[in-house]
């Protein structure tokens, strides 16, 4: 069944990603439920470890332009310690589109998932077809991850609303203004939390489909040229 080949094929990718937990096989409560608790967060997970060598180079270019305001100066202050983070952040987020979108994407994990892929569709209908299945469930986390910014949003909105009424508002009562920090200060912790785990999800995520169309293109080369070959030999045997 084609949905069943584009599923388990996802599923083999999501695997890949997250290297430390394989999903369950089958498709019963059992192995839903599993997943949910035991699988899903490893994938969140690797989208914090891919943002985390992110973060590693942002405090290593950080540090280096840190030193060399240090020695221009011929003296330590830190005073440029903002400047220096602030450029390093906006180095590495417009690096090289070659290093920073194919984060999490590797040649091991595209090797292991063509070969999966040759074995479940060994010719280029029915490769197509897992293709066009792929689509469809990336269609569907799309949507999904659309809707989880729209609530992201929201809760901005909301927490923004209540700090402006409660903590920014001027000529407020102390008892008032005490609580008011204390619950923004709450749910800005709870927010800055959810903001990391939907960045992370969705990084992981887009690993997981990067990795799934550049093996799927390896599928495509390597059927075309085993199609060339037969052709070529059976050109030769004919002459």
């Amino acid at each position: 069944m084609e949905f069943e080949l584009a599923r388990n094929t996802v599923r083999y990718a999501e695997q890949l990603v997250i290297k430390t937990r394989r999903p369950r096989e089958g498709n019963d409560s059992v192995a839903v439920y599993l997943d949910t608790l035991l699988v899903g967060p490893w994938l969140v997970m690797a989208g914090i470890d891919m943002l985390g060598r992110r973060f590693r180079l942002v405090l290593f270019v950080a540090t280096v332009l840190l030193l060399f305001f240090w020695i221009v100066a011929r003296g330590i202050s830190w005073q440029p310690v903002a400047p220096a983070l602030g450029m390093a952040v906006g180095i590495v987020y417009f690096g090289l589109p070659s290093r920073t979108v194919t984060a999490g994407v590797t040649e091991e994990n595209i090797r292991s998932l063509c070969s999966y892929i040759l074995d479940a569709a060994p010719n280029v209908t029915r490769l197509e077809r897992l293709q066009a299945g792929t689509s469809l469930l990336r269609s569907q986390i799309t949507d999904r991850l659309g809707r989880i910014n729209v609530v992201i949003g929201i809760c901005w909105a909301a927490l923004f609303g209540y700090a402006s009424a409660h903590v920014l508002a001027p000529g407020l009562a102390p008892s008032i203004l005490g609580n008011g920090i204390l619950f923004t200060g709450i749910a800005g912790i709870f927010f800055a939390g959810l903001l990391g785990i939907a960045i992370s999800h969705t990084t992981a995520v887009r690993a997981v489909y990067l990795t799934l169309d550049f093996a799927l293109l390896e599928a495509k080369a390597a059927i075309f040229n085993s199609q060339q070959f037969i052709e070529t030999s059976a050109g030769t045997r004919n002459a």
